[in-house]
């Protein structure tokens, strides 16, 4: 029998066992941030930057959850393809779904803009000091934001929702919910209010990628368009200000 053959009564036990964990786990995460910046302000003899120690440490808490996953995945005698819907699917709509997920950001960044305008609660500091570490400090530390927002985070947040968790809640409920669920909860890590308000809608359409391709492929490829369109449009426009 392989692995795409699995029982699901054999996943079924496992599979909100496992949300809890990342859920968790993603609490810890923002205890962690927390935790590093009260260290870095009480630190007045060095200056931290605490972004860059943010995103450091949100790049390994995120592998180290993908590397959770993996461990989880072999425990419970789950291919690498079935735990990760590593699944093949068309280059073009591969190709296509990076084309869109790059069209979709401007949309993000206006309703990000929108919504900050219209609710004072909503503060867009969180989002513009992320996108000063583009263009402002020491170039290593640019540089290393850059690839974490471009490859790191991609990579390893479709792994971990639109891969893992997504099995995991499938083999227990529906695709469907599966969808809603890790849109939520994708959505919802990135903790900042105004962050998250702006990411659902490219979150259900991650999820929407996922769900329709049965496969990683789509919604990973759209996830790095985004993110990259993203990037070069926060460094055009800081290169035409300056």
């Amino acid at each position: 029998m392989s692995n795409d053959e699995v029982p699901r009564s054999q996943l079924r036990s496992s599979g909100w066992l496992l949300t809890a964990l990342f859920v968790g786990l993603g609490l810890l995460w923002l205890m962690l941030l927390a935790l590093v910046a009260a260290v870095a302000q009480s630190l007045a003899d060095f200056e931290l930057d605490q972004p860059v120690i943010a995103a450091l440490f949100t790049g390994l808490f995120s592998g180290g959850m993908v590397a959770i996953a993996a461990a989880l995945a072999k425990w419970r005698s789950l291919g690498f393809e079935t735990a990760f819907a590593w699944r093949r699917c068309s280059g073009l709509i591969v190709l296509a779904a990076l084309a869109g997920g790059a069209l979709i950001q401007p949309l993000a960044n206006e309703l990000a803009t929108f919504l900050a305008a219209r609710f004072e609660s909503l503060d867009p500091s969180h989002l513009e000091a992320m996108a000063g570490l583009l263009l402002e400090g020491p170039v290593t530390d640019r540089v290393m934001f850059a690839v974490l927002v471009i490859l790191v985070a991609p990579l390893f947040e479709e792994m971990i929702f639109r891969g893992f968790l997504w099995q995991a809640i499938e083999s227990s409920t529906s695709p469907r919910l599966a969808w809603l669920l890790t849109s939520l909860l994708f959505a919802g890590y990135h903790g900042d209010p105004l962050h998250i308000a702006a990411l659902l809608p490219l979150s259900l359409v991650l999820g929407w990628l996922r769900l329709a391709s049965n496969s990683l492929w789509p919604a990973l490829a759209a996830h790095f368009g985004n993110n990259l369109c993203g990037v070069v449009t926060i460094l055009l426009l800081g290169k035409a200000a300056s």
